[in-house]
């Protein structure tokens, strides 16, 4: 067991709650431990019956941190908790020098004591009741529309960094690991690992993060460099690691990372990511380069700052009409992870490079917002959506919370808004990269680390197809705003006399204030009253007239 529950976990208890928690801590090693409580609404964390972390009060889901000496041996703690209404989390994360970064607290340090009984106390266990994934539950499988298979030969255990497509049809990862190598697999269409086949064709590279197959030629994306592989002589191994170009600069800071690959019209795209400190704030000063979207001309190699204010930008891609996006992730100056479109000039937000000029900038607000660890953690890849019913729509990867989610986008006086749906589950890693393969079937390449850069239970690395099947499966297909409501479109029509009750829906808006704390609540959090259910002759098409909407603002929509 873990001491991490969220929305549906929580089973039959919805609002107005109470938990307590005990047990014993095995620290394993004498240390300074900070750890992290994160909850919607109140907590509090002893230890040692010394209150650690005090997080009372109605909020939404924020963390704090507290640190404390520690002992090797069993140390008592307990955390209390407390549900009002809305949203609910209880999480609890450590960190340490000796394990560098944080992560939930593992079931194997976690104890109790049976001699400790609470029987004088009123409980109230949690019923068993049945949950629908999806239904403010965690989705389990692979959309009932595609067909999941492997895309690896069982030997094969990438964590990949990047992947594209040779035209021949073979397809080219890199990998994220201490041999930094790139592999050409063959076979990856036929789903059987026993007819696949693959050759290691590079090594040596300095976490490639980013993979683009352009006029057969192959362009790595390394931490200081994007590098093009030349094979002089034909043999499939790399004789030449020829710098296009390494115009901007990078320490030795582990967070320091240079993500892709996109490329567009003669120049490849790509992101900078900020230096951070042990446990997620800011480094300060930063390298001016950092946290900038870039472009670099293929022939030239010249580099072009496009946008700047980004943390860290996991993911960089085409989308809807043939424009570029970027995922960028949770901490200070953003509140929650975020879908975001590039545009020359653009500024997304993170002060930490450059404080005092950026903070006076007006910023660029996001296609979507990401409700953390909702429906995102480390959102990677973004990527257009053009199948069956989809088509028009974007999808982008998540690695800790996992899966393959899907935007429904829309174009409302020249800048893109849009509503995020769950998607897909069941693969066997957090999704790290994304390609459109040439038979139109997607592959995903996994990968994990330690931390919580990782989905929980998952492998860490994979690669994996998903092919469209044209099965019809019923779901959200859309929801559009409106200047009184919203209207909800499904793929297949609403079972006859269904949705037309008000009380049927849950419908919520919040905003977020980026601040330089990391991550940030649900603010101005409140239930929207339905005022009227119209639905269409289909039966296909809602229109809800809500009352008090409110400009910037992100709106749930459970049904």
């Amino acid at each position: 067991p873990r001491i991490s529950m969220a929305d549906g976990e929580f089973q039959s208890l919805e609002s107005n709650f109470a938990m307590e928690i005990k047990g014993y801590l095995k620290i394993p090693k004498d240390d300074n431990y900070v750890f992290r409580l994160t909850s919607d609404d109140g907590s509090r964390l002893y230890i040692d019956d010394k209150v650690i972390i005090d997080f009372d009060g109605l909020h939404g889901g924020e963390s704090r941190d507290g640190e404390i000496a520690l002992e090797a041996g069993y140390h008592p703690f307990k955390i209390e908790f407390f549900q009002g209404g809305g949203g609910k989390v209880i999480r609890l994360e450590w960190n340490s020098f000796s394990l560098g970064e944080f992560a939930i607290v593992p079931g194997t340090v976690l104890f109790y004591n049976k001699l400790e009984s609470t029987l004088n106390a009123e409980v109230a266990s949690l019923p068993q009741v049945s949950r629908i994934p999806g239904d403010k539950s965690a989705l389990q499988s692979v959309h009932p529309s595609y067909d999941l298979s492997q895309a690896r030969p069982n030997e094969l255990s990438p964590k990949v960094g990047g992947m594209d497509f040779l035209p021949d049809g073979r397809l080219v990862i890199s990998t994220w690991d201490a041999e930094g190598g790139v592999y050409v697999i063959d076979g990856v269409q036929t789903g059987d690992p026993a007819k696949m086949t693959y050759k290691k064709i590079a090594t040596g590279l300095a976490e490639p993060l980013g993979v683009r197959v352009v006029d057969g030629e192959i362009y790595v994306l390394q931490k200081q460099e994007l590098t093009k592989l030349i094979d002089h002589n034909g043999d499939e191994q790399i004789d030449e690691y020829y710098t296009v170009s390494n115009d901007w600069r990078v320490s030795a800071n582990f967070h320091e990372f240079c993500f892709g690959l996109a490329y567009k019209e003669g120049y490849f795209y790509a992101a900078l990511a900020i230096a951070i400190l042990p446990g997620g704030a800011s480094a300060n000063p930063q390298i001016p380069d950092r946290g900038k979207a870039v472009r670099i001309n293929r022939e030239t190699g010249k580099l072009e700052v496009v946008a700047e204010g980004l943390r860290t930008p996991n993911g960089v891609g085409l989308g809807v009409d043939n424009e570029i996006f970027i995922a960028d992730n949770q901490g200070d100056w953003l509140p929650s992870s975020k879908i975001l479109h590039v545009t020359k000039g653009a500024f997304f937000g993170s002060r930490a490079v450059d404080s005092a000029r950026v903070a006076n900038l007006p910023v660029k607000l996001p296609v979507v917002w990401l409700p953390q660890d909702e429906i995102g953690n480390s959102p990677t890849t973004p990527l257009a959506l053009n199948d069956g019913p989809y088509k028009g729509q974007m999808i982008h990867g998540e690695v800790t919370h996992g899966g393959v989610k899907r935007v429904f986008v829309e174009k409302i006086n020249g800048e893109y808004q849009g509503c995020v749906f769950r998607f897909i589950q069941g693969l066997e890693a957090g999704v790290n990269r994304m390609v459109w393969g040439p038979d139109g079937a997607l592959y995903v390449g996994g990968i994990g680390s330690t931390g919580n850069w990782r989905q929980e239970g998952k492998l860490w690395y994979g690669l994996q197809r998903l092919k469209y099947n044209e099965k019809s499966t019923f779901e959200m297909l859309a929801v559009r705003a409106q200047s009184d409501g919203v209207e909800i479109e499904f793929t297949e029509p609403l079972a006859e006399g269904f949705g037309w009750n008000p009380n049927d829906y849950i419908i919520q808006q919040w905003y977020y204030q980026p601040t330089a704390n990391y991550g940030g609540p649900k603010l101005g959090l409140e239930n929207l009253q339905i005022q009227s259910v119209n639905i269409s002759r289909d039966r296909k098409k809602i229109f809800l007239e809500l009352a008090g909407m409110k400009p910037n603002h992100v709106v749930y929509i459970r049904l």
